[in-house]
């Protein structure tokens, strides 16, 4: 439901307008593979070009590539778990809740990987 709604503020912009659809995708991939990164400088501090390298590879997997550029309700899933197990490393509260509220209300295999987030603390 989250999810839909962040694409729904660009359908107010354009209404029926895959493109800006897209671009949200894209964005939100981004934004995954920036948390990606920072969970790797935080496990594997004084390796940033091979952190880079892995991240790399993690962009252009095949899996993650395919739901970067097409829509679906997995990417959602993918990019605030990723960004949920930021902010459990971090230990950042108010990072963890909200990354486990977008977690939660974009699909129903969110909880099962908060819960076993939380379980795991």
């Amino acid at each position: 439901m989250l999810y839909t709604g962040y694409l729904g503020i660009g359908q107010l912009i354009s209404f029926n307008n895959v493109y800006i659809l897209n671009i949200q995708n894209m964005l939100l991939g981004i934004l995954g593979l920036v948390g990606f990164y920072k969970i790797l400088n935080h496990l594997f501090p004084n390796n940033k070009h091979e952190n880079i390298l892995v991240t790399s590879i993690f962009a252009f997997n095949p899996l993650y590539f395919a739901t970067t550029i097409a829509l679906n309700t997995d990417m959602p899933t993918l990019v605030f778990g990723v960004l949920l197990a930021l902010a459990f490393l971090n230990e950042n509260k108010l990072s963890f809740i909200v990354c486990s509220l977008a977690l939660i209300f974009s699909k129903e295999t969110g909880i099962l990987i908060y819960m076993s987030m939380v379980f795991s603390y």
